[in-house]
């Protein structure tokens, strides 16, 4: 097998180095796809677990949040509430357990006649 290179018939010896030149750079070609495939799957990786810890660090706050609620919370808070727990109980039993949109305002009252300040 002759290679023609400017009118010029070269070698096996010169063909057979360009061969393997050319399998060394399909080589090196697969090697850095492989290379850019696990750099995007670490990616993903690293976000997934920023993802995660951010949800960790809201459920943390969660249960903080709760526990210091639960914690001024005291049996006459509770005996005071039930009423309006009842009252609406009943209007979501009444609405076939639909959300209607009442929710309390930004002054924490139920339909103007619950004070939730605790």
């Amino acid at each position: 097998m002759h290679i023609v290179d400017n009118g010029l018939f070269l070698g096996n010896t010169v063909a057979t180095a360009a061969l393997r030149r050319k399998r060394t750079y399909e080589q090196q070609r697969d090697q850095l796809a492989g290379t850019r495939l696990t750099l995007e799957a670490q990616a993903n990786a690293i976000e997934s677990a920023n993802m995660n810890a951010e949800t960790m660090l809201a459920m943390k706050r969660g249960a903080a949040a709760l526990k210091d609620i639960h914690q001024q919370l005291n049996i006459d808070k509770v005996r005071w509430l039930f009423p309006f727990a009842s009252i609406a109980a009943a209007d979501w039993l009444v609405s076939g357990g639909r959300d209607d949109g009442r929710d309390p305002g930004a002054d924490g009252t139920y339909q103007g006649d619950c004070r939730c300040d605790f």
